[in-house]
């Protein structure tokens, strides 16, 4: 079973199944109803200005009221169908994830708290899980949705979508650029968010004590300090999405002028004109979801590396062979203490390092033995290795024999 446990890794967080394709592109639907919406409004507003008969004017009346209805039913199949497929997912990888932490328990999990681990845990596995929907999903849909608004423009002015195929590549480059601004300093908030709560448990546990040597300024200091660092280190981690967010609507800017240009010097209608100027408004709309998508994606690849780090450790315990889980039921059905022995037994906590040994100790049934010795002489390492919350590195460890 642990073998079996140690091989199932966190998958990649933007993991593209056909649930999400169809959610993706009926995100695309409902964005490029939306794009619709505004360039035939734009385009009915500029013909009914003409005072052309009535009847003419009904297909684009019909066609406003289709895309204002489709783009509300398209967002909303699209959550539904990408909710339903993460929430399945991540009732999934929480179960093997607490299957995984059972064998690193508790020799492997560090000096956290059960309750800050578990919190982690949770934390991170909802970023990994939510990748999909925040990330994938939102950048389908603004590429079918761009796309099509190119195709559909190029065919009424090739130039005009050459200019919307421009839109599209700029904000494509856009989003490694806000994603690596974004996870640079994703640790660095993490940690500054760490050390808030430890400082502020720390002030408010030991107040009483604090008051009494007069260190509530001192304390205070330590909780400014604290929340300084944070300030700081969120500001710089936001522009990323600044710089993504300001970048969309510069290039909308540049492409609703680029499209005005081309307007003015095509031949078109004048209602086309006005679809044309209002088309890559409505695309830079569609791709706003970009400063949020590259949040949630650097969100995901700090906690799939957190979670990593702590799942595919070694467990510090390992069941051997038949023969010693044959020995285990006969001491479990023993009714009298066992005889303990260590023999040159080293232990450690984490590799590279020994925390305890070469000890040898022998320990008959109802012997009482005190272990004494200063701080990280190994009492703590020696009572684990009994307790076998964690096996030696080197020597043996007899029970009964």
């Amino acid at each position: 079973m642990s073998g079996i446990i140690r091989t199932n890794r966190i998958n990649h967080i933007v993991r593209v199944d056909r649930r999400l394709v169809v959610a993706g592109l009926l995100g695309g639907a409902a964005s490029a109803c939306g794009v619709a919406l505004t360039a035939t409004s734009g385009w009915l507003v500029v013909r009914a200005d003409e005072r052309p008969q009535i009847m003419l004017l009904l297909t684009a009346v019909v066609a406003v009221r289709t895309f204002g209805l489709g783009r509300p039913v398209f967002r909303y199949l699209e959550r539904l169908r990408s909710h339903d497929a993460a929430l399945a997912d991540l009732a999934r990888r929480r179960a093997e994830t607490y299957a995984r932490l059972v064998p690193l328990t508790p020799a492997r999990l560090g000096r956290r708290g059960r309750a800050d681990l578990l919190t982690g845990v949770v934390d991170d596995l909802t970023d990994v899980t939510e990748a999909p929907v925040r990330v994938t999903v939102p950048l389908l849909g603004a590429l079918a949705a761009g796309m099509l608004a190119s195709v559909l423009t190029a065919a009424l002015e090739p130039a005009a979508g050459l200019v919307l195929v421009a839109m599209l590549l700029a904000c494509a480059a856009l989003v490694p650029l806000g994603h690596r601004l974004e996870a640079a300093s994703q640790d660095e908030v993490l940690q500054a968010r760490a050390e808030v709560a430890r400082v502020a448990h720390l002030a408010t546990r030991h107040a009483d004590e604090l008051r009494a040597v007069g260190g509530e300024r001192t304390a205070a200091h330590w909780l400014r300090d604290a929340h300084g660092t944070l300030r700081r280190v969120v500001v710089r981690q936001a522009r990323g999405r600044g710089l993504v967010t300001g970048a969309v609507l510069l290039v909308t800017a540049a492409g609703t002028v680029g499209c005005a240009l081309v307007a003015a010097a095509s031949d078109v209608p004048p209602p086309v004109q006005a679809l044309l100027v209002l088309t890559p408004v409505a695309t830079g709309e569609a791709l706003g979801v970009l400063a949020d998508a590259v949040r949630a994606l650097a969100r995901s690849r700090a906690a799939e590396r957190r979670l990593d780090a702590v799942l595919d450790q070694a467990p510090a315990v390992r069941d051997a062979d038949a023969a010693y889980a044959a020995a285990g039921d006969v001491l479990a059905g023993a009714r009298r203490a066992p005889r303990l022995e260590l023999r040159g037994v080293t232990a450690s906590w984490t590799a590279g390092q020994t925390h305890l040994g070469p000890v040898d100790l022998v320990i008959e049934p109802g012997e009482h033995v005190a272990l004494v010795g200063a701080n990280g002489s190994g009492k703590s390492t020696l009572l684990a290795v009994l307790a076998r919350h964690l096996d030696p590195v080197r020597g043996r460890y007899l029970v009964d024999g």
